[in-house]
């Protein structure tokens, strides 16, 4: 398919939206953000943590798998969910607080299109 058609196909579609969510939860801090995308279909998402595995013809497979490295080595948890909201992909990141100091953290959402 041409580059002019496959520009004319995602001119016709609705515009990408990202949603990017704070909210003070489970004795941390809850990042999520979720898309608009097409999602990621069943197969991929078994694999997508794992290190070179992509989902992108010219990706490298790091991303993800050096994220949920981090995340894990700070006590936390990174997982994939559909987003039934925008109906793509939601990626939730949960840390916990370090030793007693909770600051006050409420929702704040930040959306871009």
């Amino acid at each position: 398919m041409s580059q002019c058609r496959r520009r004319d196909r995602r001119s016709r579609r609705s515009p990408r939206r990202i949603v990017i969510r704070t909210v003070a939860r489970d004795g941390g801090a809850l990042l999520t953000v979720a898309d608009s995308g097409r999602g990621i279909a069943a197969p991929e998402a078994g694999r997508i943590f794992e290190a070179f595995y992509s989902t992108k013809a010219d990706g490298m497979g790091m991303g993800l798998s050096v994220s949920k490295s981090i995340v894990e080595r700070h006590n936390g948890k990174l997982w994939f969910e559909p987003d039934r909201e925008l109906g793509g992909a939601r990626f939730n990141i949960i840390l916990p607080w370090h030793s007693d100091s909770r600051p006050s953290l409420t929702e704040e959402v930040t959306e871009r299109a």
